[in-house]
């Protein structure tokens, strides 16, 4: 192959790889703000039952957001009723996401604490 075809291959590898990863960013970037739209939706729903949900033990949000992940809280409806049936319809599950150590009953059982704790 002649030098000149050679560079030209090479070049349009190099444009190739660039265009990929660029596209391969740009796919990233976008995963990471519906992911963040749809984490700003759950935390706005459990601030419907939980107005101080950030100033909770770490362990409670680990909960609650595996919860809300398990029953996708940021699609149901921003009704304090909807936000609990969702949670304790994931915290039934057994495929949901739970925070690690914790178990489906003792889930069950920190939502119960934890709903019976929320402001009135």
């Amino acid at each position: 192959m002649p030098p000149k075809q050679r560079r030209s291959k090479r070049t349009l590898v190099l444009v190739s790889v660039v265009v990929l990863a660029a596209g391969g960013l740009a796919a990233v970037s976008l995963t990471r703000q519906l992911g963040n739209k749809d984490g700003e939706r759950a935390i706005e729903r459990l601030s419907l039952v939980w107005p101080s949900i950030m100033t909770m033990p770490q362990e409670d949000r680990a909960l609650l957001a595996g919860l809300s992940l398990s029953c996708r809280l940021q699609d149901r409806p921003a009704v304090k009723s909807s936000v609990v049936a969702c949670l304790e319809d994931a915290a039934s599950d057994p495929h949901s996401a739970l925070p690690k150590g914790l178990d489906q009953r003792s889930a069950q059982a920190r939502l119960r604490v934890l709903l019976n704790q929320q402001p009135s």
